[in-house]
């Protein structure tokens, strides 16, 4: 992968982040989402530059803003989405996805 290749896919992975968080917002405003949300928008270069500086064996964590970090490491948007909505834990392969029974404002991703 040449660096051009490399830079354009850390934009677009913070364009993704970017564009679930304006998605999430929406849901929030038309009370779609259970409880809170504290959105990630405006620090997607943060998730996806530490993500993609991690190696096997690396562990991040977050406080109440875990949407971004839990995007950047590769959970589907799909899925995300969904647990953001229905505020339910899924598995996928061994990782956990978790979103506590609070709306959204505590995404995390458990491996």
């Amino acid at each position: 992968m040449t660096q051009t290749d490399e830079l354009l896919d850390l934009l677009r992975r913070m364009r993704e982040i970017r564009f679930f968080e304006d998605t999430v917002k929406d849901w929030f405003t038309r009370a779609l989402v259970r409880g809170s949300t504290h959105l990630y928008q405006g620090q997607e270069a943060v998730a996806v530059g530490v993500c993609s500086a991690l190696r096997a064996g690396d562990t991040t964590t977050c406080t109440y803003r875990g949407h971004g970090t839990v995007l950047a490491h590769g959970a589907p948007l799909d899925r995300t989405s969904a647990l953001v909505r229905t505020c339910k834990a899924a598995i996928d392969g061994n990782e956990l996805v978790l979103a506590i029974d609070t709306g959204s404002a505590h995404t995390m991703l458990l491996s």
